[in-house]
């Protein structure tokens, strides 16, 4: 967890910019972060990285352009050499591991930092979403860090407090179990929410984050009258239909060596971390493993109870992917051609991993 001195550094940062430009990545956790720090700040400009979580000059250049004082960097692990070498104040909230050169003109805040420096022995890995830190530096918009932490797979420590402002969130929920809450509840349905609307095309991606940003009581999102409400539950359960129809079929493939492998074809969206998701809730022993083939690349999200991250990273250095993320849930890509030798040799690993 980050200290009280860093939390409110962060809030200093925030307040303090005249300009700030956020970047922020496309799943709940990382909408929900910049959805709080945005509604805090009331000021600035938000752009959503999709596809793969890595800041480049590309999406730098915009906020150059804008003419922006401090960049916001939110649930992003990475940026490319050419950002790692400006001097731009940036203030980057993030939960991953990272291979960046972090300069003196980033403020970098990040609970994976304080488990490497005290990693001496053997010790659990810290697992805090962005969304959750910044709910803890701001302490505004409770409904949203909320949605953004069991995105993430991640029970906070005020759900409590969820249930008692907005009880039709959590009603008849057992609010100990992750997985009630994630895929019975109204708030669940908000975390599926903030994912799907953020597909598609972007004119419509960014239409659905502006009302997003509007919106002070997700019981207006759940009750469905005002006309925003419907138009972003209309967006929502025509996403939520082809969604329904992908999970149908990775249901239905067969599961080898305990492994699920599924692979369905490309189409304007792409669900491959939602179905994943869904997938390992049900079948917390099984490795997932779900693919969506794109422009001769297949993108791919793995889930396991046990690490899942390191035996695809050693398949990824022999195949030349490239990915990461944590420890029982990760993401990368691999070229097409190579998906027969990706599953054998993920089959090797994970046999490997169950011996130790």
């Amino acid at each position: 967890m980050l200290t009280e001195k860093e939390l409110s550094k962060i809030k200093e940062e925030l307040d303090n910019s005249a300009k700030p430009f956020y970047y922020f990545d496309d799943d709940p956790d990382g909408i929900a972060s910049f959805l709080i720090v945005y509604r805090y700040r009331k000021e600035g400009v938000g752009v959503i990285i999709k596809a793969r979580s890595l800041l480049t000059m590309q999406f730098l250049n915009k906020a150059i352009n804008y003419g922006a004082d401090r960049i916001f960097v939110l649930d992003i692990p990475d940026a490319d050499e050419e950002v790692q070498k400006l001097n731009i104040p940036m203030t980057w909230i993030d939960h991953h591991d990272t291979n960046m050169k972090i300069k003196k003109s980033i403020s970098y805040f990040n609970p994976k930092v304080k488990e490497k420096e005290a990693k001496k022995g053997k010790q659990k890995e810290i697992y805090i979403p962005t969304s959750y830190l910044c709910y803890q530096a701001l302490k505004t918009d409770l409904w949203i860090g909320a949605v953004g932490c069991i995105g993430d797979y991640y029970l906070p420590d005020f759900i409590e407090e969820v249930k008692e402002k907005y009880p039709e969130l959590l009603d008849n929920i057992d609010i100990t179990n992750i997985d009630e809450i994630k895929y019975k509840s109204n708030l669940g349905k908000l975390v599926k929410m903030f994912s799907f609307l953020m597909m598609g095309d972007m004119k419509n991606v960014q239409t659905n984050l502006k009302i997003l940003t509007r919106i002070d009581n997700p019981i207006e999102l759940i009750i469905n009258e005002t006309s925003r409400a419907k138009k972003l539950n209309k967006y929502f359960e025509r996403i939520n239909s082809e969604y329904d129809k992908v999970l149908k079929n990775a249901l239905e493939t067969k599961i080898n060596n305990n492994i699920l492998f599924f692979i369905y074809p490309s189409s304007n969206i792409s669900v491959t971390k939602d179905i994943s998701n869904e997938l390992s809730s049900m079948m917390r022993d099984t490795v997932i493993i779900i693919g969506r083939e794109k422009g001769g690349e297949l993108k791919i999200s793995l889930r396991w109870s046990k690490d899942i991250r390191t035996p695809f990273k050693k398949v990824l250095n022999k195949v030349k992917g490239y990915g990461g993320g944590h420890e029982n849930s990760c993401g990368g890509a691999i070229k097409s051609e190579h998906k027969e030798t990706f599953l054998e040799l993920m089959g090797e690993e994970i046999k490997k991993s169950n011996k130790t």
